[in-house]
């Protein structure tokens, strides 16, 4: 009687353990499937501002640490890092004059150029309304610029069709990198986008640098 009592208590200690183990799997996936989701732009599917912000700036902090002769502490070490400011030209006159899902679409195809033109370990993001970053990891400035460039193009080729008509569509973009004394994402985010104000008052739809300081 007390071997049986002993046996239904392993089973049900058992059966309960392994409901536990499930519910907590279960749990855990859709903690990070609520998580995945709010790091995510709804529109685009690309990553938003704040899932941008919590996967670069290891990245950051890693190669300004490397700038400085640190040593490499991570499997996947990137010694450059450089940062590109597209902003789609006179979006808001494009909203206006053909619709708000004409807008949209437009958002959704040039995050597709972007999709299109990352590798596996740049991040791209939407940043906020027509403004898209992309962190290009081991990619100098140049390098950055040249992607940047092409990325430009293919859009400028694009023309989609709306109620009116082909619609011409551009981007300006602005190039930083980590470099000097930059050692922050605030700060080559501010540096890009001084050379995206530069690409906007030269005539937009161009890739601009920072500009060069004046040595007097």
């Amino acid at each position: 009687m007390a071997e049986s009592v002993v046996a239904v208590a392993a089973v049900f200690f058992f059966v309960t353990t392994v409901v536990l183990l499930l519910l907590f799997r279960k749990q855990e996936k859709e903690i990070k499937r609520v998580r995945d989701l709010s790091e995510v732009d709804e529109l685009t599917g690309l990553l938003n501002r704040r899932g941008f912000e919590e996967r670069v700036t290891p990245f950051v902090h890693q190669v300004v640490s490397s700038n400085m002769g640190g040593e490499r502490r991570h499997s996947f070490h990137v010694s450059h890092l450089s940062i590109v400011v597209f902003d789609i030209d006179r979006f808001k006159v494009l909203n206006d004059e053909h619709g708000h899902h004409f807008g949209d679409a437009v958002l959704c195809r040039f995050a597709g150029f972007i999709r299109d033109s990352v590798r596996e370990t740049d991040f791209a993001c939407r940043w906020g309304g027509d403004e898209f970053v992309v962190a290009f990891t081991d990619a100098g400035i140049h390098r950055a610029k040249m992607l940047a460039e092409n990325i430009r193009v293919r859009v400028s080729e694009f023309a989609p069709l709306s109620s009116k008509g082909a619609v011409n569509v551009t981007v300006s973009c602005g190039v930083a990198t980590i470099e000097g004394g930059l050692r922050t994402l605030e700060g080559v985010m501010r540096k890009a986008d001084g050379a995206l104000y530069r690409a906007k008052k030269d005539g937009r739809n161009q890739v601009s640098l920072p500009a060069v300081p004046r040595v007097s």
